[in-house]
């Protein structure tokens, strides 16, 4: 598995980059809403990107989860911020040991 960042480095540079764009408050809270229901439920972050300088336009996050928690996947489904969802496996087959799992959030 890849060097995961730590939550607290994720959120200092993720502050620091949207607060250059001109988001709303209800779209940021959405993003750190999300952000934290993938720590909630078993999301490693190892990655992040943005899209669309100096405008926000998408945010891509890159995420490894350990196979033993893939039925958190379900509840992603329900939030409707999350307008792209990748899952692929990684691993030795037939049993993969972790999925990684990029989820894209878009400014509409």
């Amino acid at each position: 598995m890849e060097k995961k960042l730590p939550h607290s480095e994720i959120e200092k540079n993720l502050i620091q980059q949207l607060s250059k764009g001109n988001l709303t408050k209800m779209h940021l809270r959405g993003i750190s809403k999300s952000i934290a229901a993938l720590h909630r439920t078993g999301f490693q972050v190892i990655d992040w990107s943005i899209f669309g300088k100096p405008a926000f336009e998408k945010f891509v996050i890159d995420t490894q989860l350990p196979f033993d928690k893939v039925s958190s996947v379900q509840e992603l489904f329900v939030q409707d911020i999350f307008k792209e969802i990748f899952i692929f496996r990684k691993g030795v087959p037939p049993m993969p040991n972790f999925y990684n799992v990029q989820f894209t959030i878009e400014n509409v």
